[in-house]
């Protein structure tokens, strides 16, 4: 088959940092014989920076194809600057798309908006298939930008963005989801999807065995930071932005440094974002020895903190609207007990497990107490840890994206994407 992958958010081959989801798909799709093109965009969601300049092209091997869409710069996730960058790649991929062969399959990040509603025109005008890939709650998060008494209103504005979520949904062959909250909302969404094919593929996963030779690997050592004896880790990895908890661990370290009895606590912090300035201003204006920044890391490095690290951070606002974190599935990889701020799905399988605690979003004073509570009981980590590596198989990346091979027909030409 042909297959179109649309996502403009995700990491491309050569970049240490970003969500891999989209590259996965198209390995997999690749691997069961597809040929694949994936509609990228030349600016870097991850980093905020271009990748080029005007459109590019990738050719990642004989049967996957990068193209890399020309979009607006933005520097906020949530913004109107965001928002005219979808609008322009939504308009640049409809008028390429005219000159490009016709795709059997066309599978659609959502959220994109506008772009599902191109998809979907897509599919109708080349009877392709539509599979609709629902990754996070747009136009939901808009929403906590406003005040929460003029919320009501702010559903009303974004109206247009959740009929186009719908529409895509609506005249989808397939839904794949990264958790049951999301494919139980598709379904609420768009009711005759219960009826079509579905499947729920978590989070960006990790190829297990690759991401714990790298965990092993001890080459890079030189380039971390040495743990000293008795220090007990806490990792924070992911995006340094107004969405994430960031501004509650400063505080929260902070507090445990004035704690004489959590001096072995130390927090290792990696990404960048919008916050990272403040955070980096903070640690050096506090002289904080128990707070540190270590850029941007590749998985090697990164994988080595792992190793080193006792705990892993899942730090998210209290107005986030993300279920399960793709962090996470680093911290099972890594056997890493978890301290995080949500509630729902991802707090259930947290207890239900055993395998970390969940701190208040928002208060410092909280977060500090979680980590001293399980810094201080190395036993309880222990458990954690083994129970841990008894489940991290199930997030493997082969076991959880071959399921997309499933949900694509079996004969192309008896089906028109309705």
């Amino acid at each position: 088959m042909n297959i179109w992958i649309i996502d403009p958010h995700d990491a491309i081959p050569g970049e240490p940092w970003g969500y891999k989801r989209g590259m996965i798909l198209a390995k997999t799709l690749a691997s069961g014989g597809n040929k694949v093109t994936y509609w990228a965009s030349n600016f870097s969601h991850a980093t905020k920076q271009f990748r080029c300049q005007g459109w590019g092209e990738m050719h990642i091997s004989p049967d996957i194809r990068i193209l890399l869409v020309p979009i607006t710069s933005y520097t906020r996730h949530i913004s109107f600057a965001r928002m005219k960058s979808l609008l322009v790649y939504a308009y640049k991929l409809w008028k390429r798309a005219q000159a490009e062969s016709r795709p059997d399959c066309i599978i659609i990040t959502i959220p994109t908006p506008f772009s599902d509603y191109i998809a979907v025109k897509l599919s109708k005008e080349y009877g392709a298939v539509l599979i609709t890939d629902f990754r996070d709650l747009w136009p939901e998060i808009f929403a906590t930008v406003f005040p929460k008494g003029l919320r009501w209103l702010a559903r009303i504005l974004l109206t247009p963005l959740y009929w186009l979520r719908r529409y895509a949904f609506q005249n989808s062959y397939a839904v794949v989801a990264v958790c049951r909250t999301y494919l139980d909302l598709a379904f609420n969404i768009a009711p005759n999807l219960k009826y079509k094919k579905s499947a729920i593929i978590y989070g960006t996963g990790v190829q297990l065995n690759e991401f714990r030779a790298m965990m092993s690997c001890n080459q890079h050592d030189p380039d971390i930071l040495p743990k000293n004896g008795g220090e007990i880790w806490a990792i924070y990895a992911g995006t340094l932005g107004n969405n994430y908890d960031v501004i509650t661990l400063m505080g929260a370290a902070k507090i445990i440094a004035k704690n004489q009895k959590a001096q072995h606590i130390k927090i290792i912090v990696a990404g960048d974002g919008p916050l990272r300035p403040r955070l980096t201003k903070f640690i050096e204006q506090g002289s904080l020895k128990n707070l540190v920044y270590v850029g941007v890391l590749d998985m090697p490095h990164l994988c080595r903190y792992y190793a080193k690290s006792d705990i892993g951070l899942c730090l998210y606002s209290l107005d986030s609207t993300v279920v399960i974190p793709a962090k996470a599935f680093d911290y099972y990889a890594a056997g890493l007990p978890i301290i995080h701020s949500l509630k729902g799905e991802f707090a259930d399988y947290i207890r239900n497990k055993g395998i970390g605690i969940q701190y208040e979003a928002g208060n410092p004073k909280s977060l500090a107490a979680a980590l001293i509570e399980l810094a201080s009981d190395s036993e309880r980590r222990i458990a954690m840890r083994h129970r841990l590596h008894e489940f991290a198989p199930l997030f493997d990346i082969k076991r959880q994206y071959t399921k997309i091979l499933e949900l694509l027909p079996q004969n192309v030409e008896q089906h028109d994407g309705n």
